[in-house]
């Protein structure tokens, strides 16, 4: 058993991350609501801070995702969009709620 090359470990980065990719082989992103409060991922000089403002385990919907500070109104992420690297605001929030 233990024979998944990795695979496990990369899926539960990924949620740990607060991302989950739909369709293996497509560059796009499902966002939830990150493991923590705040991580810092870097690949060479590049880096991506995910933040979630108002963490706690009561706050288990999201209210708003900013990247790089602008509202993206959606709950979905390009591979591109990651890559560039910045900061990912995962705005949690106690009740479900339209994106704003």
């Amino acid at each position: 058993m233990g024979d998944d090359a990795g695979a496990m470990s990369g899926w539960f980065v990924l949620t740990a991350l607060g991302l989950h990719q739909p369709l293996i082989g497509q560059p796009i992103y499902y966002v939830s609501i990150p493991l923590f409060p705040e991580i810092i991922v870097q690949q060479g000089e590049q880096k991506l801070k995910v933040k979630v403002p108002n963490y706690n385990d009561k706050n288990n919907y999201i209210k708003r995702v900013l990247l790089n500070g602008k509202n993206i109104k959606r709950l979905w992420l390009h591979h591109d969009e990651l890559d560039k690297g910045g900061i990912l605001e995962i705005e949690a929030y106690a009740e479900p709620s339209l994106m704003v």
